[in-house]
């Protein structure tokens, strides 16, 4: 009787504790409110979430649909989803808006977060350059097989087309840097809506841009 008694009470502290993490919808919120009203305004960008749960940190991918020309239109928003603080996470820069303190304040609230544990986080955060927050790659478990075609490059080598057929669906997966897999191959290939991951000849997994997300730099002058 008194070890079922211990037990409903750590039952009980756990449920008024509450949450401890917060969701992907919450921290898609989050990093929604990080952004000012003109960024976010439709259509001109669109937030991608990440091809998998999060562990640590919820990396939300800003696809821009009006890139300004000559740059690559992909960058991140990092949602720590123990805290709700949200990174520009190249810099590691915290960031802050109205909205995006308000949304914390009522979410801390509900997940009882004390401001002691958002301190700790963002001190860890700030020492390791936000590397606490980044999850690891995509489980090799989660790709499916498809077929490598023929690889082709521009004459300056600064991009790199790779062609992906899965089952009956055709992609171009695009990179700045050569990925060392076989041309004809049988490769094995994780899809988003931007981005597909696929596992080189050396068994590392390694990321390409859907070529209707990216765009090229231009050439240098001369």
């Amino acid at each position: 009787m008194v070890l079922v008694s211990l037990m409903v009470v750590m039952l009980a502290d756990l449920a008024a504790a509450g949450q401890r993490r917060l969701t992907l919808p919450e921290a898609e919120r989050l990093a929604l409110a990080a952004l000012s009203t003109e960024t976010r305004h439709p259509p001109s960008f669109s937030l991608e979430p990440p091809p998998i749960p999060p562990n640590n940190g919820a990396m939300f991918e800003i696809v821009w649909a009006d890139p300004a020309p000559g740059t690559i239109h992909l960058h991140g928003l990092l949602v720590d989803i123990d805290t709700g603080e949200v990174w520009e996470p190249v810099r590691c820069e915290r960031l802050t808006t109205r909205a995006l303190e308000k949304s914390q304040r009522t979410l801390r609230g509900q997940l009882k977060i004390s401001p002691a544990e958002v301190n700790r986080a963002r001190a860890l955060a700030k020492e390791s350059g936000c590397s606490n927050l980044v999850d690891e790659r995509p489980n090799p478990s989660a790709f499916v097989p498809a077929r490598l075609g023929r690889v082709w490059t521009d004459e300056m080598r600064s991009l790199y087309r790779y062609p992906i057929t899965q089952s009956d669906l055709s992609y171009i997966g695009v990179s700045s840097v050569p990925i060392k897999i076989r041309e004809g191959a049988e490769i094995k290939v994780l899809l988003t809506r931007t981005s597909m991951y696929v596992i080189d000849d050396d068994g590392s997994i390694q990321e390409l841009h859907d070529e209707s997300h990216f765009v090229p730099r231009p050439p240098p002058k001369r």
